[in-house]
């Protein structure tokens, strides 16, 4: 046999078998129609009315969405929704700003104080045409304690998690959101009163930032928002 024939041939064998594992590399699926009748197959493309499939013996149909039976169709709905999202690119831009309240006041004979509860307010936009849905934002707020005497590099620095669950937001739209608030409070000597050693009459907690992560129903980080670099030095 000549040489290029049978490297022809052997190319063919190479090429049958990597259809033949293709095919074993398939999700197949037992769909069944309204009648009963099953078969072993694989999705190929889908729209919301037709759906192309491969039998396990490699023949290609075109069926409506309709012929099948419920849970079939939610498994061809979720299949379509799952492929649209990985075609379509991310596009979302976050903003966010501060939130506060003032929800008590003290006195006493040297100092008045108050108590202000604070958070942040985050405004996601997707900029998308496929709408997110089934997201959660994970948080950590970021709060300087005052201390009298202490300089801002080595005021206390805590750190708060929580999530927001069930995260939505249109194509093309946008959506906000509010994190849980913590207490600050802020404290103010009376004019005729000072420090021993000539520290600032006043100290007031603060808010130093928000770090947040956009997470898929995966548990796929999708989006990552800091509002300083140094927060992340800090550690999630």
């Amino acid at each position: 046999m000549p040489f290029l024939t049978t490297l022809r041939l052997a190319g063919m064998a190479v090429l049958a078998l990597c259809l033949n594992l293709s095919f074993l590399r398939a999700e197949l699926r037992t769909f069944t129609d309204h009648e009963g009748r099953t078969m072993q197959a694989e999705i190929i493309s889908a729209t919301d009315r037709d759906v192309k499939i491969r039998r396990d013996d490699g023949r290609v149909f075109e069926v409506p969405v309709m012929t099948f039976t419920l849970d079939d169709r939610k498994y061809i709905e979720k299949w379509l929704k799952e492929k649209k999202s990985e075609a379509t690119p991310l596009r979302i831009r976050v903003e966010v700003s501060q939130t506060k309240k003032t929800v008590g006041r003290d006195q006493s004979l040297s100092s008045t104080s108050r108590q202000v509860e604070a958070g942040y307010r985050i405004l996601i936009k997707n900029e998308a045409s496929e709408a997110l849905d089934g997201m959660r934002i994970e948080y950590r707020v970021f709060k300087f304690d005052d201390q009298v005497g202490l300089s801002d590099s080595k005021r206390p620095l805590n750190k708060i998690a929580g999530k927001i669950d069930k995260v939505s937001v249109p194509r093309f739209g946008q959506n906000e959101f509010t994190t849980k608030t913590v207490m600050l409070t802020i404290h103010q000597l009376k004019p005729e009163w000072r420090y021993v050693g000539g520290y600032d009459p006043r100290t007031a907690d603060s808010l130093a930032g928000i770090w947040l992560r956009l997470v898929d129903a995966k548990g796929t980080v999708v989006h990552e928002y800091a509002s300083s670099d140094k927060l992340t030095a800090e550690g999630w």
